[in-house]
């Protein structure tokens, strides 16, 4: 290992700033994703006048923007050396760390890659030249997919070919078709489909050669770009709208429709488990995620991705996508939110990438460009373990579905009638909201869950599991025998989990506390009894985060008023309720001080005078006050006088009135719930 001054190259985050790339001394004010470079107050002026249509980003999103080496203002980290433990840039890795074990990693954010361990480490990267002599011109591969068996095939488009590669990234076959062809999609074990103008072709492998398959026209497009199969549906983009057909040809439906631009809805690609759509937006430089039904479910946006086009599903469910105004592959969360890693940039050789592809054969993304190469990024092998992840319905699990809809209601009047929809992030709400829960286990148990669907991801080791859970918004439980228990929870305690259950299967002497985490034990024949019951705990604990969040918004936000304050209490006394009668155990509970009114002494005889009264339909004390519940009715017009009176006699000043049709009763968990025509409220108590 070189030595080096140690003080000139540690990367201090605290004390970390920017200085402008063009006079060297002054503190940067703005970075440009389009020039990649930082600017003082003064040098962004002339930029901007030249430049005008660039993307900058001000102090504000200081966070996102790439770190410039302490040394070499000019460049930016974008290595890191495993010798030393420390980031660099290239220059400092050709003074300082020339004999050591420098790779490429996160561009911005190196350390992450460590700290994520969802995020890939690129091992290897490679070039492979892709022209053959019958091209006329120069490459543009637009579309890459593979086959079951690893060949890659290409979509050449300045060329108008489909190009066969073998495991050594050699062009095998070719086949010319009728136009330039945009993107291409695996359907079978040897068949793949591509987007030539107005139709979808597809073609074959029967050994090593291609051949021309069925094509089909676009009656409802005037040209195709993106398509992505999933279970003999094809989802394909216009680039301004994207679409449902049939394997056949059958137009189903138009998903979503972008019209503000010519390339917003470009490529596509499904989930493994069905349920999202991705798409990119070159044009508006985001990621969009999609339901099945064209619902927006995140807009990803990052400086140090522009223009992105080729997008594609990793194993585990993250995307990668490459964009050609940043030269950049970039990993993200299987969410369509967060972004995980920079995989490769131009200094890995990325020249304009258009197209993107993970082969599971060789842990090789495979990234097309505007050129005559293609670029493959080895993957570093993961640790390979015994655990499997399911994809179990929720209402399989009866007391965790009943838990749920309690929550939601509560849920429901933090939203709606505190306004607090900010202190309920996406994150907390979707652990309710969802209709499945993902149980990771081995196989010697996965007899207990014969109607679950298993998910590819496949022999996990105990730290790809935690990273995998670190990362959902389900509800998710690991059961495991104790003999396989030490590995997971010695997972736990190095991450950081927002809410988990662990069923051991056996016995367990102790339990260790980590926060957010569930633990229970079992015997096999209780399995799932007992995995409904951890399941409660961690809806619980859910519910627990979203009542401190409402506690520090409710002091945050100074007097509410009334009505307002009303329903604050509202919250509590259903809360408190819940966990008075729950069966969780008291160190889970949530512990909410009881809240003492004053009434007037007669109060109880009043009470009895006006439920006597024609048309009241209750009658109770709540929150210091008398409610009162009269049923609704144009001849009802002088009950609240009739009711003023009786008050008046008993020295009753607090009350209101409230307007119902009808009432339903149904006691759940110690609550009772009335629902009226117009929604649902709760009570501790039924309206007698």
């Amino acid at each position: 290992m070189s030595s080096f001054p140690k003080s000139s190259h540690e990367c201090d985050s605290d004390s970390w700033d920017h200085h402008c790339t063009i006079c060297k001394d002054k503190r940067a004010e703005f970075y440009c994703t389009n020039c990649q470079k930082c600017y003082c107050q003064q040098c962004i002026h002339p930029h901007d006048e030249t430049f005008f249509r660039h993307i900058k980003h001000g102090r504000d999103k200081v966070d996102s923007w790439p770190q410039q080496c302490k040394v070499h203002t000019d460049n930016y980290i974008d290595l890191h050396c495993f010798d030393h433990h420390q980031p660099c840039c290239y220059r400092c890795a050709f003074h300082y760390h020339r004999n050591c074990d420098v790779k490429t990693l996160i561009p911005g954010s190196v350390l992450s890659v460590q700290e994520n361990k969802q995020a890939f480490i690129v091992e290897k990267t490679s070039k492979h030249n892709v022209q053959i002599p019958e091209d006329k011109v120069r490459c543009f591969i637009t579309g890459i997919c593979a086959l079951a068996d690893g060949q890659v095939i290409l979509a050449d488009w300045d060329t108008k070919t489909v190009k066969l590669l073998d495991e050594h990234y050699q062009v095998v076959s070719n086949i010319p078709v009728a136009a330039a062809p945009w993107d291409i999609c695996q359907v079978t074990s040897n068949k793949a489909a591509l987007t030539v103008g107005k139709h979808i072709q597809f073609v074959k492998v029967n050994d090593t050669q291609l051949a021309k398959g069925r094509c089909f026209p676009l009656t409802t497009m005037n040209e195709s770009v993106g398509i992505a199969h999933h279970k003999g549906h094809l989802f394909i983009t216009s680039g301004t709208a994207l679409r449902e057909y049939m394997e056949n040809g059958t137009w189903l439906c138009k998903l979503y429709e972008d019209t503000s631009n010519e390339r917003t809805v470009w490529k596509c690609v499904v989930s493994f488990a069905g349920d999202k759509v991705y798409v990119s937006q070159p044009s508006l430089h985001t990621l969009l995620t999609l339901d099945l039904k064209g619902n927006i479910l995140a807009i990803f946006h990052d400086p140090g991705l522009l223009r992105p086009g080729g997008v594609c599903v990793a194993p585990e469910g993250q995307i990668i996508v490459c964009g050609d105004g940043s030269d950049t592959v970039m990993l993200v969360d299987s969410d369509g939110k967060t972004k995980l890693a920079t995989l490769a940039t131009f200094s890995n050789g990325c020249r304009w990438p258009w197209s993107v592809y993970y082969t599971k054969n060789t842990a090789t993304i495979i990234v097309g460009q505007w050129y005559d190469t293609i670029v493959g990024l080895k993957i570093k092998e993961r640790e390979k373990g015994p655990f499997i992840r399911l994809k179990c319905q929720k209402n399989k699990f009866l007391i965790l579905k009943y838990t749920c809809e309690t929550i939601e209601g509560i849920l429901t009047i933090c939203r709606q009638d505190l306004k607090a929809t900010e202190l309920l992030d996406d994150k907390l709400h979707s652990f309710m909201s969802e209709d499945y829960i993902q149980v990771y286990t081995t196989e010697q148990l996965l007899n207990h869950f014969e109607t679950v669907e298993m998910e590819e991801n496949q022999g996990m080791s105990a730290n790809s599991v935690v990273a995998s859970i670190a990362q959902t918004s389900t509800l998710t439980l690991i059961i495991v025998k104790d003999d396989m228990c030490k590995s997971i929870i010695n997972a736990l305690k190095t991450s950081v989990i927002c809410n988990a259950g662990v069923l051991i299967v056996g016995n367990m002497k102790e339990w260790p506390i980590i926060p957010n985490v569930f633990f229970g034990m079992t015997e096999s024949e209780k399995i799932l009894k007992e995995a409904d019951y951890v399941f409660k705990r961690c809806a619980c604990g859910i519910l627990k985060q979203v009542i401190a969040k409402l506690k520090e918004f409710a002091e945050n936000s100074g007097i509410f008023s009334e009505l307002k304050n009303a329903s604050l209490q509202e919250v509590y006394t259903s809360v408190k309720a819940y966990f008075e009668n729950t069966s969780i155990p008291y160190t889970e509970r949530l512990v909410i001080p009881s809240q003492k009114f004053e009434y007037p002494k007669n109060i109880d005889k009043a009470i009895e005078v006006i439920k006597s009264i024609p048309s009241i339909i209750g009658c109770v004390k709540k929150n210091g006050k008398l409610k009162i519940y009269i049923k609704e009715s144009p001849a009802n017009s002088d009950v609240e006088n009739n009711v003023q009176r009786e008050l008046d006699n008993y020295k009753v000043s607090e009350k209101d009135f409230v307007y119902r049709t009808s009432f339903m009763f149904v006691r759940r968990f110690g609550i009772w719930w009335h629902r009226y025509s117009w929604g649902i409220r709760k009570e501790a108590g039924p309206i007698t």
